[in-house]
Order: C-alpha cells, then sequence, then structure tokens
C-alpha cells in the first residue's frame, strides 16, 4: 500500500458536509466514488478517504488536506486529474507520504475564515453571512481577546460536541472593507460548531445583545451564548503539519 496525500478546495454550498451521510450528497463521498472510477480500483472494500476536518453542510474549503492508502503506485499529476467537473471540487499539491502521516492525526493548527457581508450590493459574487443592521464593528473587535487562549468553550459549541471542552484558541484576527468583515481563528482544533456560535454571539455583542461573557462561559450552557451562524461564511484556509506535507 501507498498513502497519498493531497489538498482539497470546495464550495460547501452544495453539499451536507466533508463526511459520508446516507443518501445525501458529501464531498467525502464524492472524492471516494469519483476516485475508485478513475484509477479503476476493483477492492472488496471501498476506498477510504480520511480528511483533516469534518466541515459542516455548506462550509466551504480552500486548504482542506486529505490522505488515502492506494494498492498500487500512480503518479500524482494521475491522481490529481481525477474528472470532477460537475462538482464545485478540485484536487492539488498530490505527494506520496509514508503511513506514519495521518491527515487529521498529524495536525499541528487549523486555519479557519468566517465572512460577514455588511452591504450587500453584489451578491452573486460575495458569500458569507448577509448581516442586516447596524453592526457595531469596535465592539466586535473588543471582544475577540475573551475568545483566546484555553477556556472551557461549552456554552460555544454544539450540545453534540464530543469529549473534553477545554480548547485553546491560538489567535483571531479581524479586517474590514467597506462592505464586509473577516474573522480568522487559529488553533489545534476546533469543537462542534465552535466557530459558529463564537462568529453568532460576537454578532449579538455588535448588536448590543449580549454584554458578559464572562458569566456566558461560567454558565456552562450553549443556551446562554448567541446565535450560531449560518455555515455560508465558514471556509477552512489552512492546515499546517510540522513536516512530510
Amino acid at each position: 500500500m501507498q498513502r497519498y496525500a493531497f489538498t482539497v478546495e470546495y464550495d460547501g454550498i452544495p453539499f451536507c458536509g466533508w463526511q459520508i451521510q446516507p443518501n445525501r450528497l458529501s464531498v467525502q463521498g464524492v472524492l471516494q466514488a469519483k476516485l475508485t472510477e478513475h484509477l479503476k480500483i476493483n477492492l472488496s472494500t471501498p476506498l477510504s478517504i480520511h480528511g483533516a476536518s469534518r466541515t459542516d453542510a455548506r462550509v466551504s474549503a480552500r486548504g482542506q488536506v486529505c490522505h488515502i492508502d492506494l494498492p498500487f503506485q500512480y503518479s500524482e499529476s494521475y491522481i490529481a486529474s481525477v474528472p470532477l467537473r460537475e462538482y464545485p471540487i478540485s484536487i492539488s499539491n498530490v505527494k506520496k507520504v509514508s503511513h506514519d502521516f495521518h491527515a487529521q492525526h498529524a495536525v499541528v493548527s487549523k486555519t479557519y475564515s468566517y465572512t460577514l457581508i455588511l452591504q450587500r450590493h453584489r451578491p452573486i459574487l460575495q458569500r458569507g453571512w448577509w448581516v442586516k443592521g447596524c453592526l457595531d464593528i469596535s465592539k466586535i473587535e473588543r471582544a475577540l481577546k475573551e475568545f483566546i487562549g484555553l477556556h472551557d468553550f461549552t456554552s460555544f459549541c454544539s450540545i453534540h460536541a464530543v469529549g473534553n471542552r477545554m480548547r485553546a484558541i491560538d489567535n483571531i484576527s479581524l479586517t474590514t472593507d467597506s462592505n464586509s468583515a473577516r474573522l480568522t481563528f487559529c488553533a489545534s482544533g476546533f469543537l462542534m460548531h465552535q466557530i459558529r456560535v463564537i462568529v453568532g454571539t460576537l454578532v449579538d455583542i455588535g448588536f448590543e445583545r449580549i454584554h458578559d461573557l464572562e458569566k456566558i462561559y461560567s454558565l456552562r450552557d450553549r443556551s446562554a451564548a448567541g446565535q450560531t451562524a449560518p455555515g455560508d461564511g465558514l471556509v477552512l484556509e489552512q492546515i499546517q503539519y510540522k513536516s512530510e506535507y
């Protein structure tokens, strides 16, 4: 078996998310089916692609990283040429890697961005969450530091998130222009819906609906935090590893 790693870019709008779900269109499902067909592999068990991050429905990616084990040697260019024209998915940066490399378990950091649309002038060209009303960006900017560092994020993730809710966010940055605001998050990993709940809470802060983040943390109750931002504005930008990929 030879292990290959590659980068996947996709528009998440048509998909139920990264992970295969019964009777639904997923990025993982399309890739596994198309690669099996393209590589002309006849196996007793289907090919299995492992992704670095299980993005939600309608969430896009510029830098998702995956690995796959193949029973034969293929050129990197041949794997990258898998026909995906009918889907908004592309493969690039295909490399042979050792079996010690794992797209998910070897991750050092993940970077996501979330775009808030403040003025909807070009709806076809803009992708993000259209936030209607007078949003106070300065309040959002001041609140960012409250989410950086190690915290118990029980109030700021899905009630279905599994395991320990302690997470450390390394950095959150904010850039703005006349039409939009872009938040960038960097951490070794995120809980289910964590970024979307934080963004929704920040928007509620910008509309002066939420004032006391310390109390929300202490309650450890999802209902105490803000709304969950829609998946449309979230993009997986980059996955970083120590070595090899």
